[in-house]
Formats: structure tokens, C-alpha cells, sequence
């Protein structure tokens, strides 16, 4: 099964920092239990916002408001794993950066239980953080053709 770099999106990036082995069998397409309630849960939270969500190639974005800049927001159920939630907002802001080449972007984190807020910039050290870790992405998919390359 191919490594498909395409399909590199915020489920992949979170389960990264997690676990690896899972966004590798994800990148891969090989699926997850479906089983598990909080997978339920994210996909019920995920079609409660379906109106308002936004895909930009292969990520989808829960919510984006234009004002004096663009706010990217990521809901999640907690903030149990905090890492993991702000890796797959900067993931989102850097590619739009990247992409879009919106200069002025800003994100928030959104728990649904608590309804409390964490809002991050894509500053010097975010950045960087976050251009590290998609060099780790890049090295993964070369350690993954390697692996299929026939001698």
C-alpha cells in the first residue's frame, strides 16, 4: 500500500505526535477501529459542523473568520492531548501560509466540553516547530519508499 503524501492531513498530523505507528497504518490508509467512541464522537462533532467547515486541498478546516485577519479554529473534544491538538492547528496554519499566501492568520483551539479557548500565532518559534515536523513527514514518507524499492 502506498504512502500517499497527498492525504497528509490534520488526523494524520495528530495521530503523529501521538503514536507513529498509527499515522503511518493512517498514511497508508489502513483504518483505525471504528469502534472507538472518541473516533464516534469527532465524527459526530464533525457533522454537527459541516456547514461551516472548509476543506483547502486535503485539510479540512473546522471554521475560518475573515476579519482583520484570518482565524483558523480547531474544535476539539478536550484538550487531553494539547500537543498533538496545537501540531495539527499549526499544521493548518502553515500550509494556508504556504499555500494561500495569507500573511495575517491566527488559530484557536475550541474544547466542546469546557468551551475554553487557546489561540496561537504562527510566530518565530511555531514556525520553525512546525516546519521541523513536516521535515519529520518528508522523512518518513522516504523511509517508507525505501522500504518498497526493489534491488
Amino acid at each position: 500500500m502506498a504512502f500517499k503524501e497527498k492525504m497528509i492531513n490534520g488526523t494524520i498530523v495528530n495521530s503523529y505526535v501521538t503514536c507513529k505507528k498509527k499515522a503511518w497504518l493512517q498514511a497508508r490508509s489502513i483504518s483505525a477501529n471504528k469502534n472507538n467512541t472518541y473516533l464516534q464522537a469527532g465524527k459526530i462533532y464533525a457533522e454537527i459542523r459541516k456547514d461551516v467547515s472548509k476543506r483547502v486541498g486535503n485539510i479540512e478546516i473546522d471554521e475560518i473568520e475573515k476579519g482583520k485577519y484570518f482565524l483558523i479554529k480547531e474544535y476539539k473534544k478536550t484538550f487531553s492531548n494539547f500537543k498533538a491538538s496545537k501540531t495539527q492547528l499549526l499544521f493548518y496554519m502553515y500550509n494556508l501560509q504556504k499555500e494561500l499566501k495569507l500573511k495575517k492568520i491566527k488559530g484557536v483551539l475550541v474544547s466542546e466540553e469546557t468551551n475554553e479557548k487557546k489561540y496561537l500565532s504562527m510566530d518565530k518559534k511555531n514556525k520553525k516547530d512546525i516546519e521541523l515536523f513536516d521535515n519529520k513527514f518528508y522523512l518518513m514518507k522516504e523511509e517508507y519508499l525505501k522500504t518498497i524499492s526493489i534491488k
